[in-house]
């Protein structure tokens, strides 16, 4: 099955994207090639880019007591593993605390290293690293890697407190929702939305060989899926024929 995901908040979108940024870095960690720690540099820049709103921390923190808040309520439930709870539990207390005890934007540390603000500035332009704009990069770029690898290894440890919450944050929302065999007739399906759930993210489900892929529109009141047909020549146009798939709508 391939599975894919729409966000419906602004968190949900961050959340996804430095989960596919992070997910980037730790595959080109495997290897020590300098195009692969170039690919890695890239990435940390752009999860710097997408941490710089300066209430980025204070909406974290907000969403993070509202999910202690919503499963502290589960606590007197007898349906409920409470041992799992409350070290799930523990977990947001800790990283809640971490947020509003830090200054400043998020990953700080990395802001104020000059080499990585001159890659992130040089990035802005195209080819911007190339090496008559950046002779200094193209200089790190030749040397060892086992030197190139030990300034990455520290660079990413700056993000470990990002990617655990991350993780557990996408790990919460996902988990709340459950897939639901459905139908869409000539490629088109419609449902209503209750808009006084906060739903986080819409999650579509389709067999791995079909030829198809959803476009997810979804508002507070309404869900709509459009199944196109896949044409990687020619513009994909909506799939004519009724095609069973699995959604699950993630509410916390």
């Amino acid at each position: 099955m391939i599975i894919y995901e729409q966000p419906l908040n602004e968190i949900a979108r961050i959340l996804l994207k430095l989960e596919y940024l992070l997910q980037m870095c730790d595959h080109h960690m495997r290897r020590s090639e300098p195009w692969d720690s170039h690919t890695i540099l890239i990435a940390i820049c752009d999860v710097l880019n997408l941490l710089d709103r300066p209430d980025l921390r204070s909406k974290l923190s907000k969403e993070v007591q509202r999910y202690i808040s919503t499963l502290g309520r589960l606590q007197n439930s007898p349906d409920i593993n409470q041992p799992k709870l409350n070290s799930l539990l523990d977990r947001l207390n800790t990283i809640w605390q971490q947020l509003l005890s830090g200054n400043g934007r998020l990953a700080q540390v990395l802001r104020d290293d000059e080499f990585l603000n001159g890659v992130r500035q040089h990035l802005m332009s195209p080819a911007g690293t190339c090496s008559f704009d950046m002779p200094i990069y193209h200089y790190w770029g030749t040397q060892s890697a086992a030197t190139r690898t030990t300034m990455i290894n520290y660079w990413y440890a700056q993000l470990n407190d990002i990617r655990e919450l991350n993780n557990l944050l996408l790990d919460l929302i996902r988990d709340s929702g459950r897939f639901e065999k459905l139908q869409a007739r000539s490629g088109f399906y419609q449902s209503n939305l209750d808009p006084f759930l906060p739903c986080q993210l819409i999650r579509v489900a389709l067999p791995a060989h079909i030829a198809m892929f959803p476009e997810i529109s979804a508002g507070r009141h309404r869900l709509c899926v459009y199944f196109m047909v896949a044409d990687f020549q020619r513009r994909p146009l909506q799939s004519t024929e009724s095609v069973d798939f699995e959604l699950a709508l993630c509410v916390i």
